[in-house]
């Protein structure tokens, strides 16, 4: 098959599994029937079908392994304990990403069958005729569940002077931070590793760990002061981008290449728009956090989080720090 062949037979499948009758069985049935006689075991089609069956606002579906976890059981107090600092935490992150400084908890932390398995999830919003659940807006929920995600899977990555993982907890509030850092305290304790699927229409799942190590690394960034931060202009070329992990590659001019955060959704649709074309030049503004040692003047580590980016003309300009 040609790859417009392919891409044709892709709009086709989104088209029809968006689809709506107006009676749930009936589109159940009809979704059934599209994935046993049209997807099959095509995995280009399989990973559109999961993203359009996927909830409409995500879906964190969390497994507990080792630790305290015994075949399908684990202790009831850490399990709670985490199940309450999970929903306080998308919460206060929700607070901390989105002028809203009131939110209700509306956050749904579930069990879920087999192993120990938690799932938390966003209210679905009500499918209208003039809005699908398909086309309305993640909700800011939804969007703190995806940070949530980022914070894990950055505090996995390897260990480097510039990791994103600072400005990315600095930037929350201290009630977000605080909320963090007794999720991660009591993973840690417990001795459990996490492993799960963030689930959202649209968007292919994405798969998030968090190990002991992982645990004790965002306790840690969680629980430190507050540091401030200063605003850098920059000029340079985006080096490449990972939007599951809302993370962008940046090389200012004449400095060497580091990674930052981008908090915003729509931020990251302008930096993936900026990098389709590469070597494009852009002028980036970003939040930059130093951490200097107890007693000691001199920096150990930067990190930055991306505020605004736009193409920029090619003529020289120096970068402002």
């Amino acid at each position: 098959m040609s790859a417009d062949d392919k891409a044709s037979q892709i709009e086709l499948l989104r088209a029809a599994l968006r689809e709506r009758t107006g009676n749930e069985v009936l589109d159940e049935l009809s979704r059934a029937s599209i994935l046993s006689g049209v997807v099959g075991e095509d995995p280009d089609l399989l990973a559109v079908y999961a993203e359009e069956t996927a909830p409409p606002q995500a879906e964190f579906d969390v497994h507990l392994e080792g630790g305290t976890v015994v075949g399908h059981e684990t202790q009831a107090k850490p399990l709670g304990n985490f199940m309450r600092f999970a929903s306080q935490a998308v919460n206060e992150i929700a607070k901390s990403i989105s002028p809203i400084q009131r939110l209700g908890d509306r956050l749904i932390v579930e069990p879920g069958p087999g192993s120990v398995r938690l799932v938390m999830r966003v209210p679905l919003v009500s499918e209208t005729d003039t809005a699908p659940a398909f086309e309305q807006p993640a909700s800011v929920e939804t969007r703190a569940i995806e940070v949530l995600a980022d914070l894990f899977t950055e505090a996995e990555a390897d260990v480097v002077e510039d990791s994103p993982l600072t400005a990315a907890v600095q930037r929350l509030s201290p009630k977000a931070r605080t909320q963090l850092r007794l999720l991660a305290k009591t993973a840690k304790e417990s001795d459990w590793s996490l492993s799960g699927e963030v689930r959202r229409r649209g968007v292919a799942p994405r798969t998030v760990t968090l190990t002991r190590r992982g645990a004790a690394r965002l306790e840690d960034e969680a629980q430190q002061e507050s540091q401030a931060s200063s605003e850098a202009v920059m000029y340079g070329v985006i080096d490449g981008h990972i939007r599951s992990e809302s993370l962008v590659s940046f090389i200012p001019e004449g400095q060497r290449r580091f990674k930052a955060s981008v908090m915003d959704a729509e931020l990251m649709n302008q930096v993936a728009h900026l990098a389709a074309d590469e070597g494009t030049r852009v002028r980036a503004v970003f939040d930059v956090y130093e951490r200097m040692p107890a007693g000691q003047s001199e920096v150990v580590r930067r990190s930055y989080t991306l505020k605004s980016v736009e193409a920029a003309p090619g003529v020289e300009h120096p970068a402002l720090v």
